[in-house]
């Protein structure tokens, strides 16, 4: 009934394909000037779709990076935390070289370099990336459509990351504002925090081929990428299954272990001097990654707990 009252709204019906599936269909049938996902379970400010015009519309981008108020809620839905992201960095682009060399690597994934420096640190690795939910940037539509770029259905894990990263490995005019418009919240029951070990194999296996098939195009256009670009997200997603997937899906992360991508990774990852890093990472070099998937569900069964 909405839609017929505010002709600005259209409802679609279609069966539950997933997140990306939906995401397509909204760009396929969208006309406005510019691109706003926003989750179901979140909340915008007042006045927010006119002010990111505004300001979009002056800096004159491809795609706007935004901050976001973050709220935290327990299991009765009282708020317990809040708190504002910015950008990491005041990003400003006037050309695809410009976005490839600066932006992109903040959302195509964890390089050699990023694992080297968080094992040297105490920060979490998670700071290397920019946090790359797609409800944080603002995009023009014709950017979007004249470049094909939609979210892949296969991956069901960080799709957003992805779809950014590929908007990015293409993106002439980008721009970051130090505003907070988006509401995003977090929940105890929220699809973030569901189980999804059954299908994490798959995820990271199409997580690894979008971010080869990104560096292959971004090296035919004459870029200076490759698997270092992002190796590092390779090997942490190896310590990744081998401590989360049970014992009965050990074919599976063996298979991704022994993926040729995966094992360049490996090969190319040198020692950190960070033990927790360093003692799966040479099990993985000298192809005992089966004897700690064994080692670690043993350790599991004894009662002892494994995190990266």
């Amino acid at each position: 009934m909405f839609e017929y009252k505010n002709a600005q709204i259209k409802i679609i019906h279609t069966c539950n394909q997933g997140v990306s599936s939906a995401r397509n269909t909204g760009i396929e049938n969208a006309t406005g000037d510019y691109i706003i996902f926003i989750d179901p379970d979140d909340m915008v400010r007042p006045n927010y779709f006119s002010s990111v015009k505004n300001l979009l519309e002056t800096a004159n981008v491809d795609i706007g990076i935004f901050g976001f108020h973050q709220i935290v809620e327990d299991e009765n839905g009282r708020v317990i935390e809040e708190k504002q992201f910015y950008p990491q960095k005041k990003y400003t682009s006037n050309s695809v070289e410009e976005t490839v060399a600066n932006i992109l690597p903040k959302y195509l994934g964890y390089s050699i370099e990023d694992v080297l420096k968080w094992a040297n640190s105490k920060e979490a690795i998670s700071k290397r990336l920019e946090w790359g939910a797609v409800w944080r940037n603002i995009y023009r539509r014709n950017f979007i459509n004249e470049n094909s770029i939609r979210f892949s259905p296969s991956i069901r894990l960080n799709e957003d990351s992805m779809f950014n990263a590929t908007c990015f490995s293409v993106a002439k005019n980008v721009k970051s504002f130090d505003e907070c418009f988006y509401c995003y919240t977090i929940r105890p029951t929220g699809a973030f925090m569901k189980n999804r070990s059954a299908s994490l194999v798959k995820n990271k296996t199409a997580l690894l081929e979008e971010r080869s098939r990104i560096v292959n195009d971004l090296r035919k256009r004459g870029f200076d990428f490759s698997v270092e670009d992002y190796a590092g997200s390779n090997v942490m997603s190896c310590f990744e299954l081998i401590i989360k997937m049970p014992f009965s899906a050990r074919n599976e992360t063996k298979k991704y272990i022994r993926n040729p991508i995966v094992k360049e990774s490996i090969k190319r990852m040198p020692f950190t001097g960070r033990k927790k890093v360093d003692i799966p990472l040479f099990a993985l070099k000298c192809n005992f990654g089966m004897l700690m998937i064994d080692a670690v569900n043993l350790g599991k069964i004894l009662g002892f707990h494994f995190h990266l």
